[in-house]
């Protein structure tokens, strides 16, 4: 429990003088696995949780841009988003949080769960297909409402577990974008590096994301279920420990220093399969080989080399729509 909610009596709005809450220390809400302090509307009576700003979202906290956001919600079938904005005063100290509406929600999975198993992926499983239909179509909502998401982190994205639809939790780093390369600066331990774009963790990257990098991300995810491998997983990086998240980072280092696509058709330096292959790489050739040319081509043209690592004139960036067409007409 947040000291400055336990102690102060009232908690004021950021956005509105007529939004004013109480703590409600007694009551227990668990959201997406995640322990929630609940607090009540003086005025309606209604139960709503928070979640405090990170330190460095604290620090950059411009309470225009995110009242904007609070105003022009996106959809909320598929993102938790946000009502108001609090200030929790703690002695001299003003702790910011955001307040989110307390809503009954189904069993949810961590999406870490569907990618553990590479050979329970590819096109030909139903659950494969109703989960990406719903994640394209999420991320589809996103794009269209003019915001950069970020934070595709496995603490951000979860799953139904009946009907495989997608839910992303708030993520902090939340913008409104300008354009398809309005970048900035979002912290590592706020990402997974498994879907993150690999020109961030380049010099000329600076360890900022954009749009396009989201685009990016979205891309990654789509190719891990349909082939069971990531872009990069290949001849080159083959052998990886993964024995312990440490062991995986630095697994990962190398990976994105080898952005060589796996079925590039211009470069086969990190190609799987074929007589030099190992046998057990010949499932995600096939799943490679069964998917349609046009999705095939868009792939090629994300993950080639010049284009992750953004040394080409000609970038190349899809959106969610362009890839739910490939997939689905």
């Amino acid at each position: 429990m947040n000291k400055s909610v336990k102690e102060q009596q009232y908690i004021f709005s950021l956005c509105s003088g007529h939004n004013f809450y109480i703590p409600r220390v007694e009551q227990e809400y668990k959201i997406l696995g995640k322990d929630k302090t609940v607090i009540e509307h003086v005025k309606t009576g209604e139960f709503f949780y928070i979640s405090t700003f990170p330190p460095d979202a604290d620090e950059a906290f411009n309470l225009r841009d995110r009242t904007q956001l609070i105003r022009k919600p996106v959809a909320r079938k598929s993102h938790i988003w946000p009502v108001d904005i609090v200030a929790l005063e703690d002695g001299e100290k003003v702790q910011r949080a955001l307040v989110f509406p307390l809503r009954s929600l189904p069993a949810y999975g961590n999406i870490s769960e569907l990618l553990t198993n590479d050979m329970n992926m590819g096109w030909d499983l139903p659950w494969v297909q109703k989960f990406l239909k719903s994640f394209l179509d999420a991320c589809e909502s996103f794009a269209d409402s003019g915001c950069a998401y970020h934070e595709f982190s496995y603490s951000n994205m979860f799953y139904n577990k009946e009907t495989f639809e997608v839910m992303f939790d708030f993520s902090f780093s939340s913008h409104k974008s300008d354009g398809l390369f309005d970048r900035r600066k979002v912290p590592a331990e706020r990402i997974t590096s498994d879907f993150a774009d690999t020109f961030y963790y380049t010099q000329e990257g600076e360890q900022k994301l954009d749009l396009a990098s989201d685009f990016y991300s979205i891309a990654v995810i789509l190719f891990k279920l349909l082939i069971g491998r990531l872009p990069y997983q290949g001849a080159v990086m083959e052998h990886e420990p993964n024995l312990t998240p440490q062991e995986h980072l630095s697994w990962l280092k190398v990976y994105h220093r080898n952005p060589y696509f796996i079925f590039d058709e211009n470069d086969g330096t990190n190609h799987i399969g074929g007589e030099t292959g190992f046998a057990k790489d010949e499932i995600f050739v096939d799943r490679w080989n069964g998917l349609p040319e046009r999705l095939k081509q868009m792939f090629c043209d994300v993950f080639r080399t010049e284009n992750a690592l953004r040394k080409s004139e000609n970038l190349t960036f899809y959106s969610p729509k362009e890839f739910k067409t490939a997939l689905f007409g």
